[in-house]
């Protein structure tokens, strides 16, 4: 038997307990009869799920503040100009699992705000079905009761995404508070012992995107707590405390995103009148390391 052959009579498998219950007596599937049947050699699980999956860049016409930090506002910009999709990024296996890790850390946190105290977890919040949908507290929700097309409460959590027009940047903020009528934006990052154990002052580059979100939120006309945090956990066990949080002024470090404002405001002037965005650092040649890795690395040189 294929590979293929054996995904697709696999799949068939799936599905509740009670169509599980019903396809075991169907004589269509074949499945019985009481044969010891012998098994392709190989490792099917393994075999079918090993090997990178891709993972689009976002486009679209805001830059998320993610992207901003870490893209090239050029590359955006030739993209659009030479009506080429940037090419997708490999998410290899010991990536993906890192990622998948990340995820259920925050939602661990996330969650656990939101059963010490509902009435300050600010956030969009769904249904099942995902039909019914709330801004506001987990309180809020709550007072809605269920979703009338799939009954199921309105429990969900998704992140408040914050646009701004002038740079056209938007931002999902990982969690946010309203203790006291403002918003207070925190960025949550789990990483592996060795570093956490080390981390005395917030990344660079974290410290910038809760400083995004924080700017984004002021100009979006959000009363806004004077303070923001930037929480670390660890992904391993520890016999302590396995967060370190770090409480920031926003509005003494507003300097720190000058240049990512900037940057985005070049991305907007190329669509408003065609000026490409400037090179990044890395760029300084055509044969530099950043260069070499752009698939626009030849017409950006020309241009």
């Amino acid at each position: 038997m294929s590979r293929n052959a054996i995904v697709k009579k696999s799949k068939k498998l799936i599905g509740t307990s009670r169509s599980i219950v019903k396809r075991r007596v169907t004589p269509s599937d074949n499945f019985f009869g009481g044969a010891v049947v012998p098994f392709v050699e190989g490792s099917p699980v393994t075999d079918l799920i090993s090997g990178p999956v891709y993972q689009q860049y976002r486009g679209g016409e805001y830059v998320h503040v993610s992207d901003l930090l870490y893209s090239c506002m050029r590359k955006v910009a030739l993209s659009d100009k030479l009506k080429t999709p940037i090419h997708s990024r490999p998410i290899y296996d010991s990536q993906g699992i890192t990622f998948a890790q990340g995820e259920a850390i925050h939602s661990y946190i996330v969650g656990k705000a939101v059963r010490q105290d509902p009435s300050i977890v600010y956030g969009n919040w769904t249904c099942n079905c995902g039909k019914h949908v709330i801004t506001g507290t987990k309180v809020k929700a709550d007072r809605e009761g269920t979703c009338g097309a799939c009954n199921s409460p309105i429990h969900r959590y998704r992140e408040i995404v914050v646009t701004n027009e002038t740079y056209k940047v938007s931002g999902s903020i990982d969690l946010v508070l309203v203790p006291n009528g403002a918003i207070y934006p925190v960025e949550l990052k789990s990483i592996k012992k060795d570093s956490w154990e080390e981390l005395a002052r917030p990344v660079p580059e974290h410290l910038s995107q809760v400083l995004m979100y924080w700017f984004l939120l002021r100009e979006a006309g959000y009363n806004v707590h004077d303070k923001a945090s930037i929480v670390y956990a660890v992904k391993e066990m520890v016999m302590k405390n396995p967060f370190k949080e770090f409480v920031i002024k926003p509005s003494e470090l507003m300097d720190r995103i000058q240049v990512y404002l900037d940057l985005a405001r070049e991305l907007v002037l190329y669509r408003e009148i065609g000026q490409l965005p400037n090179r990044i650092g890395g760029c300084y040649a055509p044969d530099s390391k950043d260069a070499k890795a752009c698939q626009f690395c030849t017409i950006c040189f020309q241009l």
